[in-house]
């Protein structure tokens, strides 16, 4: 992350990184009178009441409410995913944030000079931009650990993007999406994203997880199905009939998943495998290229050096387990 988190008069400096920020100060600091009031004049000029707004998160699942919950539960969803889609890049101008998020530029506007004065967002002239500050990641410090598959994947992931340069990352099941949890960004110097950990992808049109949909059991795939929100439903219904099925049957026939070449951004692809626990998929682990920078016999090779670490991986994790029982035990 960029940007330098300075200390105004009046207020306490930013906390550092190992700083504990309970989780009673950040909501009340992010649904506080200035994000309210200003997220409530942006709803207004929208011709919308309100306190009647229904709240929508940005993962487009929907549960209505009423009164002042609902602006005070909308206010922070939205500052939190505009905080979200900046950790995706160094710098993000309003029209990139409008673009990515649908909100209005004016609200975009509000939230972003709400968020500098909290200190978590910092604005420079000169890139014609904002960037979020180190005090972010007070927001992160009180969750601690990570899947066993994620620790028993870290080094394999780094040896591969080592081999061939590219970004790779270790995704898991997120209720109705899969969510990256470990990248190799900032160990390639060719990625086509800033950043990616915590992303949220869909289990249709992204590889990482059609990688996990398509290699578990149908039983599994069922209850997926029947979680999905409102955003996989729509990309379902914009597809044509039949999509979903001819996407699953060819990635396991070719033992990897692919992005949907009409998901953005189109000028980057990514193949992914499972990591496979005898029939359970535990996680899965994809590599993200330029597309004009790799042949097919490139993809081909990046096919079996996955399928290879994804194997590579899953022994790792067995011999964690019998470590870990055997710690237990003495």
């Amino acid at each position: 992350m960029s940007g330098r988190d300075r200390a105004r008069p009046g207020r306490s400096p930013p906390h550092s990184v190992g700083q504990s920020v309970p989780a009673v100060r950040i909501c009340r600091a992010m649904m506080g009178g200035v994000l309210q009031q200003t997220e409530a004049v942006a709803l207004r000029a929208e011709g919308q009441d309100p306190r009647l707004r229904p709240f929508v998160n940005p993962a487009g699942d929907r549960a209505p409410m009423s009164g002042a919950n609902a602006s005070n539960i909308q206010a922070v969803s939205r500052a939190f995913m505009l905080l979200e889609l900046m950790n995706r890049r160094a710098w993000s101008s309003v029209g990139q944030l409008h673009k990515d998020s649908g909100l209005p530029k004016p609200t975009i506007v509000r939230m972003l000079q709400t968020l500098m004065q909290c200190g978590y967002v910092v604005k420079d002239p000169r890139q014609n931009g904002y960037s979020v500050t180190l005090r972010v990641q007070s927001l992160s410090c009180g969750f601690h650990g990570d899947p066993l598959v994620v620790e028993a994947a870290r080094p394999w992931a780094i040896a591969l993007t080592r081999e061939l340069h590219w970004p790779v990352g270790v995704a898991i099941p997120n209720g109705d999406s899969v969510m990256i949890r470990f990248s190799t960004i900032y160990d390639s110097s060719i990625s086509p994203f800033h950043a990616t950990l915590n992303m949220r992808l869909s289990l249709f049109a992204n590889a990482l997880g059609l990688a996990y949909y398509a290699f578990c059991p149908e039983s599994e795939q069922e209850m997926l199905r029947a979680m999905v929100g409102d955003r996989e439903s729509a990309l379902l219904s914009s597809r044509e009939k039949g999509w979903l099925e001819w996407r699953v049957k060819r990635a396991r026939e070719r033992g990897f998943a692919d992005r949907d070449p009409g998901t953005e951004p189109r000028n980057s692809g990514t193949i992914a495998v499972p990591i496979m626990l005898d029939e359970r998929v535990a996680a899965t682990i994809g590599i993200t290229y330029f597309r004009r920078g790799v042949s097919a016999a490139d993809a081909a090779r990046y096919v079996q050096a996955l399928k290879r670490t994804a194997t590579a991986i899953a022994k790792q994790i067995v011999s964690l387990e019998r470590v870990g029982a055997a710690g237990s035990d003495a």
